[in-house]
């Protein structure tokens, strides 16, 4: 049985922040911090799908297979040649090893070791502001040791790295001055590492050292994208860092309080005291089910009895608290996203969202299964059908989001589309204006999906305007 492991909660305050993020006054949309990856790489189920270099998908449908291990793809010439400076060290020991390739976490560590064998002004980041350098990230290395799960993990880590990349190719390469440090790097990598993402698609890891410093709420004032491998932070509203502290998520919020709760456990060692996760009221409603009396919603208050929001009656029925229990319960679990990646039943997520009589829409079970079954009808080109959940799910973002977050701008791209090809010239035109003004805030206008929302505002429109005149 593991130690009790006790860690601060996120409640921190002004005096956190660097000195350069100290009394100053941010627009919404205004750049907070940017900058390029310490190391990071795409992830083994993104291989050919994405540039090992810049991260971005093919521009012609097809990228340039590296000729020697036949593991990694980039756009041109040019993303391979600035690649090659690690991958020369890889690429032989990928060829020697194919088809075995071992997880990401372990070729992440590689790339750290390799990165802390070079000079120290060969280790800084491009773009990067400086606000903390690669000594000072945060490792837990005290609680890894006392935690049965991280502390096996780390060990089948560190055994992969060795059988798979050699003493011996470890050695050559300077890579094992650190070996000491393997367990303090291995907990940095797990507390600091970002989701590289395109297009809300998971594409790979990286690891940046300046917007570490960041802390989380469920409620955040800020968001991070990114644009190729660079990171941009920005404001979602106007912000005084004199009077409050810049926050980002680290979790989707668009999860159950408890959910919410054991994932930033289970991953960074704290609990969120944010206002959105001591508010009850606001979670209750997030959690809500159907008034079997007036068909409002009924929320759990703080003494765990049961009101409806609508007609003020007490709900008792152990009939019906079971009912609706089972019905969340069957929603998580349609929606558990090790089962989703495996083997999704699309027809069991569809047969539930239609059939559903006990959970509120405001259920956040609900909205998730909802946003999983979106995603699986537009991947299949049932494409009339994703459309009008579509709709639906643009207000639920709502109830989860900031007005100006980068989900809704993404959202509104992917609506775009998918009217566009049901033909709903007018409405498609509507959402990419919308996901522009949202894009312009959240993804900031030079980023590659702005112009590129913006380019097909311009062929949409002139589309229209020469199919009217003809």
């Amino acid at each position: 049985m593991s130690a009790k492991v006790v860690c601060a909660v996120n409640d921190i305050g002004i005096g956190s922040l660097p000195q350069p993020l100290k009394n100053k006054r941010y627009r919404c949309g205004e750049l907070i911090v940017k900058a390029s990856p310490f190391v990071h790489i795409i992830s083994n189920k993104s291989k050919g799908q994405y540039c090992d270099w810049c991260a971005l998908p093919p521009k012609n449908n097809k990228l340039l297979r590296c000729s020697v291990c036949q593991f990694n793809y980039y756009c041109d010439p040019s993303c391979q040649k600035r690649a090659w400076k690690f991958h020369k060290f890889e690429c032989p020991i990928i060829r020697s090893n194919n088809p075995q390739i071992v997880t990401d976490s372990v070729r992440l560590l590689c790339k750290l070791l390799w990165k802390c064998s070079l000079k120290i002004e060969e280790q800084k980041p491009e773009h990067d502001p400086g606000w903390r350098t690669w000594n000072d990230l945060c490792d837990h290395s005290k609680l890894l040791q006392v935690d049965d799960r991280r502390s096996k993990s780390y060990l089948e880590a560190s055994h992969q790295l060795f059988q798979y990349y050699g003493h011996a190719n470890l050695e050559k390469h300077g890579l094992l001055a650190n070996v000491d440090k393997i367990l303090t790097y291995y907990g940095r990598l797990l507390f600091n590492t970002f989701t590289l993402t395109h297009m809300g698609n998971e594409v790979g890891a990286a690891l940046y050292l300046s917007p570490s410093v960041l802390n989380h709420s469920c409620s955040p004032n800020a968001a991070h994208v990114c644009d190729k491998t660079t990171i941009y932070v920005r404001a979602l509203k106007d912000i005084d860092t004199s009077e409050e502290p810049i926050f980002i998520n680290y979790i989707d919020p668009m999860q159950p309080l408890a959910t919410r709760q054991h994932e930033l456990w289970e991953n960074y060692y704290f609990h969120c005291h944010c206002y959105k996760c001591v508010d009850i009221n606001q979670e209750g409603l997030l959690e809500a089910t159907v008034c079997p009396k007036c068909e409002g919603d009924v929320v759990k208050r703080y003494d765990d009895t049961l009101l409806c929001s609508h007609c003020d009656q007490e709900i008792s029925d152990p009939l019906y608290i079971d009912m609706c229990e089972r019905a969340t319960q069957q929603a998580m679990n349609l929606c558990d996203e090790k089962l989703m990646k495996s083997n999704p039943d699309v027809k069991q997520i569809q047969q539930f969202v239609e059939s559903n009589h006990l959970l509120s829409e405001k259920n956040v079970n609900l909205s998730v299964a909802k946003c999983t079954l979106y995603a699986h009808l537009s991947k299949m080109g049932n494409e009339e059908q994703a459309f009008r959940l579509g709709e639906e799910i643009t207000e639920l973002l709502k109830l989860y989001y900031p007005e100006v977050y980068p989900a809704h701008s993404v959202h509104q791209l992917k609506q775009a589309r998918l009217a566009w090809n049901c033909e709903k010239y007018d409405i498609a035109i509507l959402h990419y204006r919308k996901a522009f003004e949202i894009m312009c805030l959240s993804h900031g206008p030079e980023h590659h999906l702005t112009q590129l929302v913006k380019s097909d505002i311009v062929e949409s429109e002139n589309f229209l305007l020469y199919s009217s005149k003809k």
